[in-house]
């Protein structure tokens, strides 16, 4: 196991943030997927896609395709599920110690990862 010293805090925290990122893209494309369902072009702009942006995820809704496939979700997770497994991997390399007065507490809902 790779010592902690030679995983630092900075790596440690691009490994989250790399987290967060596909988490949030795969949110976008499935809200995006839903949007272009129903034909609300409105959702796509309130999400920040430009004109040519919609105007491709149009086209290739035309031709019968979708625009944000499942070979992208799947794609995606298969690369969470890899990161997911570093950052435990990483993390369990921690020595840590709880202080007695802590006791059980909740982690916030702020603690937790967007859903996929």
């Amino acid at each position: 196991m790779e010592s902690w010293d030679r995983f630092g805090t900075e790596e440690l925290e691009r490994l989250i943030v790399e987290i967060w990122r596909i988490r949030a893209a795969q949110a976008a494309m499935r809200r995006a997927n839903r949007a272009l369902g129903r034909g609300d072009l409105g959702a796509l702009r309130r999400q920040g896609f430009s004109e040519r942006h919609i105007v491709s995820l149009l086209a290739l809704q035309q031709q019968g395709l979708r625009p944000f496939p499942q070979s992208a979700f799947r794609e995606n997770r298969r690369v969470l599920g890899f990161l997911m497994h570093e950052l435990e991997r990483r993390t369990t390399a921690i020595p840590i110690s709880k202080p007695q007065a802590m006791g059980r507490q909740r982690l916030g809902e702020g603690a937790s990862f967007p859903e996929n």
